[in-house]
């Protein structure tokens, strides 16, 4: 595929990590059977935004390399208090404070964000096996992966059922979180093919991952701090039989799309 472009990817079976799976969606009637086939293909096939996509993610990355920098420096000071307070009993988010007090926050620009038009387009051009180039994926959505090459944290990331990627081990570099429940979500519908839309669920702290050579405390810590830098977001594909159909939370998961991809992105928190 071109630069920017999609790659395709035959579709697997579901991994053990794929996210958190919801009850059996009895209300997806399926894209074969879409009264808008031409909207549909339209939103895969055509690639008119894949560089619009493509530079997003390019910026996303300059911001998330600058954002793991400070994390780093929160790390190397945290690490260093805790050398100064051995046998502190201190709650750790009271140490963490400690250290967020010491290192002023460091004034950046507007996040980078792609958008919810953005991210329908790419889970639906998933239903066929299309992957945007460059975007990483994994098959789950813990834990956020580290970038080797930019020496950043991964900005976004699908979610993917390919038989091809593989669980991540205890070697895998990366932070553990977890996501809020569809309760606390945020359903957008498109405008322009009001029968699919996204759920949107907002990044939580989430301490419970061993990884080799890192303590418990460690990476309780070390997450702690990731949130304090960043904030993130993971989505899911909808669709309803009729633009007229009233989805709320309470059913919202009759609606999913358990075919399809997931995506989840990570921005610099502005706290």
């Amino acid at each position: 595929a071109a630069h920017g472009g999609f790659n395709s990817a035959a579709p697997g079976e579901v991994g053990a990590c794929f996210g958190a799976r919801a009850p059996e969606a009895t209300g997806y009637t399926g894209f074969a059977n879409s009264s808008s086939p031409a909207l549909f293909d339209a939103a895969v096939s055509n690639h008119v935004d894949d560089h619009e996509i493509d530079a997003i993610l390019r910026k996303q990355q300059e911001q998330a390399c600058e954002a793991t920098q400070r994390l780093t420096i929160l790390e190397q000071r945290h690490a260093l208090c805790n050398n100064h307070e051995k046998n502190s009993n201190e709650p750790l988010v009271k140490r963490i404070g400690k250290t967020i007090g010491v290192i002023p926050s460091a004034p950046t620009a507007e996040a980078q964000i792609l958008p919810f038009e953005k991210i329908l387009k790419l889970l639906l051009a998933s239903l066929k096996g299309q992957f945007q180039q460059d975007i990483h994926r994994q098959k789950c959505a813990s834990p956020v992966p580290f970038n080797s090459a930019t020496q950043g944290y991964h900005p976004m990331f699908y979610v993917s059922k390919e038989r091809k990627l593989v669980k991540h081990n205890e070697l895998f570099d990366g932070i553990p979180v977890r996501y809020q429940g569809f309760t606390k979500s945020t359903i957008w519908f498109s405008k322009e093919m009001p029968r699919y839309g996204i759920v949107a669920r907002r990044m939580q702290h989430q301490s419970r991952m061993k990884q080799k050579n890192v303590t418990e405390q460690d990476m309780a810590s070390k997450a702690a701090l990731f949130f304090h830098v960043f904030e993130g977001s993971s989505y899911v594909l909808i669709e309803r039989s009729s633009p007229a159909d009233e989805v709320n939370k309470s059913n919202l998961a009759r609606y999913i799309v358990e075919s399809a991809a997931k995506f989840v992105q990570i921005w610099p928190s502005n706290r």
